[in-house]
């Protein structure tokens, strides 16, 4: 009886102390599909290009989605003097005979105070927790300046290698006016 006594009391104490200097149990550590993305640190500038004609032509919406380009390109710096952004998305319309068909918006915005201060925001460090595997809505957006030179300017990330919920928030918040809706097809 001392003997199990005994060895009930050395099992205890280990698992105190081993339970003392873990920080995650195996239940909370991230499994090899959750483990954070490392966020990919991007130099350089955004490409300057002239000639902004429509988010058809200049931003076609394969950016908008997975891989998220976005997330890989340089950053805004302090060099490009933007007047305006626009916002390209791609939006289900319902259409007046009940049907339903894909629209692409073009939006732009001259507001741009919150926006700026959020692009420049700088990556957040990897995080060791887990990261849930969904990728957010990632903004297709772009800056123009007053010769209608355009910028795709790459988005800050958070933790998990996803868009800054700062930024998100900032292109949220954009009074988009729209300049264009063209259908790109009927989906219903």
């Amino acid at each position: 009886m001392r003997t199990i006594a005994k060895q009930l009391a050395v099992v205890t104490a280990l698992a105190g102390l081993a339970a003392c200097g873990a920080t995650h149990t195996a239940a909370d550590a991230p499994t090899s599909e959750q483990e954070a993305q490392p966020v990919a640190v991007v130099t350089g500038t955004p490409a300057v290009r002239s000639g902004w004609t429509s988010c058809e032509v200049d931003a076609p919406m394969e950016f908008a989605g997975p891989p998220p380009a976005g997330l890989t390109m340089p950053r805004l710096g302090a060099g490009f003097p933007a007047v305006a952004a626009v916002h390209c998305q791609l939006e289900p319309t319902r259409r007046t005979d009940g049907g339903e068909d894909l629209v692409l918006t073009e939006g732009r915005a001259t507001d741009l105070t919150a926006l700026l201060a959020a692009l420049r925001m700088p990556d957040e460090t990897s995080t060791t927790d887990a990261c849930t595997l969904e990728m957010p809505w990632v903004p297709n957006l772009l800056l123009l300046d007053a010769q209608d030179r355009w910028i795709r300017p790459g988005l800050p990330a958070d933790g998990c290698g996803k868009p800054r919920a700062e930024t998100l928030q900032a292109v949220r918040g954009l009074r988009l006016t729209t300049v264009s809706a063209k259908v790109v097809r009927a989906t219903g």
